[in-house]
C-alpha cells in the first residue's frame, strides 16, 4: 500500500491527508479550499479514457 501524502493547512495549522476513504467512497482534498471532493469512477474503457484527454473542437461541439 502506498503512503498517503499529507497537506499542510496554514489557516488551521494542521496536516490533512490528501485522500480519504469513508463508507466505500474515495475523497480527494482540494488544496486551495481544503474541502474533500468525491472521486467518481465513470467506468470508461481504456479507449474512452484516452479519447477524454483530447479537447473537443469546433465540430465536436456542434
Amino acid at each position: 500500500m502506498e503512503e498517503i501524502r499529507q497537506i499542510w493547512c496554514e489557516e488551521d495549522n494542521h496536516y490533512y491527508p490528501e485522500i480519504k476513504i469513508e463508507g466505500g467512497r474515495t475523497y480527494k482534498l482540494d488544496e486551495e479550499t481544503f474541502v474533500y471532493l468525491e472521486q467518481l469512477d465513470l467506468g470508461l474503457t481504456a479507449k474512452e479514457q484516452e479519447l477524454m484527454k483530447n479537447p473537443v473542437e469546433r465540430w465536436g461541439q456542434e
